[in-house]
């Protein structure tokens, strides 16, 4: 369930706290599972910060801002997203 995922990933953040884009992304993904956007939009910017140009993370930062209702920070991130999407890899 839910704690065990959060134990393994918390546990993959202590041992490699550096870019650890995944499981930051991860952590956002189960806090939006929970309906706790205020957490998921802090991992979500975590995970934005190590990894800018991924768009999973932009899509993560959008579910969590619209649960919060900071429409204007989702019309940012879609905005960021979709210059993401277009440039080349």
């Amino acid at each position: 369930g839910f704690p065990a995922a959060e134990r393994a990933l918390r546990t993959s953040l202590r041992l490699n706290p550096e870019h650890n884009t995944d499981a930051t992304a991860a952590l956002a993904a189960l806090a939006l599972e929970r309906r706790d956007f205020p957490t998921a939009r802090t991992w979500a910017q975590q995970a934005l910060a190590s990894a800018p140009g991924r768009g999973a993370t932009y899509a993560l930062l959008i579910d969590a801002c619209t649960g919060t209702g900071d429409h204007k920070a989702v019309g940012r991130y879609l905005e960021r997203l979709l210059k993401a999407d277009r440039s080349p890899a």
